[in-house]
């Protein structure tokens, strides 16, 4: 699972809750895998398409990762 919002062109990965973002963010419980107007975060089950991760998600999944823990 993946989070989006339509704020702006980033997409965020999960912690293993999948109620907050890898960053921090808080993400609605609801999943919804079709491009929508929103100011709120949502789940999508696909990564997505145009889109680029945001740096925060990236750095700490990276040390994730690395550290050979789960997301």
């Amino acid at each position: 699972m993946f989070a989006k919002g339509s704020s702006n062109a980033d997409y965020h990965l999960l912690r293993a809750d999948e109620e907050q973002t890898l960053c921090g963010r808080i993400v609605a419980p609801i999943i919804i895998d079709q491009p929508i107007k929103s100011s709120h975060l949502h789940l999508t089950t696909t990564r997505p398409a145009n889109c680029r991760l945001c740096e925060g998600c990236a750095a700490l999944g990276a040390n994730v990762v690395a550290a050979g823990q789960q997301l």
